[in-house]
């Protein structure tokens, strides 16, 4: 077997619907994603690149203590869609 015969890498989407969840019912609080997640993260949050956390611009996102491409991901619910 070459490397040409193997499949391709998928990379499953995380299953973040409940942490959603708890955002919403609280609008505005920010709440602690993850430690030491990828910072980009934090700007697929706020495209909607994740189901979770549709649609884009309803949820805020933010990665701090940031050491290189890794940081703490924070994300709060804004209750509607904003301009971005």
């Amino acid at each position: 077997m070459t490397m040409m015969d193997l499949p391709p890498i998928r990379t499953p989407e995380p299953v973040w619907s409940e942490f959603a969840d708890q955002c919403r019912q609280e609008a505005g609080q920010w709440f602690l994603l993850g430690e030491q997640l990828s910072r980009s993260t934090a700007w697929h949050i706020q495209a909607g690149r994740y189901a979770a956390f549709r649609p884009a611009g309803t949820f805020e996102a933010s990665a701090r203590n940031t050491h290189g491409s890794r940081g703490d991901v924070y994300v709060r619910f804004l209750g509607k869609r904003t301009r971005r």
